[in-house]
């Protein structure tokens, strides 16, 4: 009861048999988002779908802090590994900083089982790569190309290329300043004009030569560079 009048969210992550009866007779909270809400849903599910990767929709997840905000979710590993639970949890917490008496900031933070994940990567015979040579910096520039981008950074780290981005910076020169400060010997620049044609510009970040590269070559241009 006293759970049920403080915080009745915490009901739906509740084991006990009267938590149970109550979960399986409460409403599902997917059929009551405002609009705004529902929005951003969609938009965040588009984009797990766009990188191909897996979900499923969980109504009664639920987040052990009260300060979540919006999407909330886990990670689990595929395959044989999955019996080990969650390996990453996190979400979504755009309220936190004004509760510490800072300015509104939209935020997002994940939290890793780091043991969990070196099982998975021994149960999956996952042999980790060796470090990138030299650092690569993406940049993109309106909304649909930092969309499309997260796909084309995927594709690089999964080639085992170490790649960094500000994607949150709206600006190509504050995202150019991001990459000097990290010390990045290539800049890749993706904005609405190379979401259409499918290229991507390449910059070279000590002698500022630049080049277009189409989007299926990016990956073997990228590493001939770095060599």
């Amino acid at each position: 009861m006293n759970r049920y009048e403080k915080n009745p969210l915490r009901l739906l992550d509740c084991k006990e048999p009267g938590c149970i009866e109550l979960k399986i007779k409460a409403p599902i909270i997917l059929d009551y988002l405002c609009t705004a809400c529902n929005n951003h849903f969609k938009g965040v599910l588009e984009l797990v779908e766009d990188n191909g990767i897996l979900y499923d929709p969980k109504p009664h997840l639920v987040r052990g802090l009260d300060y979540y905000n919006r999407t909330v979710f886990e990670v689990f590993a595929a395959g044989e590994a999955e019996g080990l639970g969650a390996i990453a949890a996190g979400g979504r917490y755009d309220y936190l900083s004004e509760l510490i008496g800072g300015r509104p900031i939209q935020s997002v933070g994940v939290a890793i089982g780091l043991e969990r994940i070196i099982e998975a990567m021994r149960i999956q015979e996952i042999v980790p790569r060796p470090k990138s040579k030299g650092k690569v910096f993406f940049t993109a520039m309106g909304d649909q190309a930092k969309k499309m981008s997260l796909r084309l950074i995927n594709n690089l780290r999964s080639s085992g290329i170490a790649v960094a981005e500000a994607l949150g910076k709206r600006s190509l020169k504050a995202q150019m300043k991001q990459a000097d400060k990290v010390g990045a010997v290539l800049a890749l620049i993706y904005g609405q004009k190379e979401a259409f044609e499918s290229t991507v510009i390449v910059r070279d970040m000590k002698t500022g030569a630049q080049e277009t590269v189409v989007v299926d070559k990016l990956v073997e241009e990228v590493k001939k560079r770095l060599k």
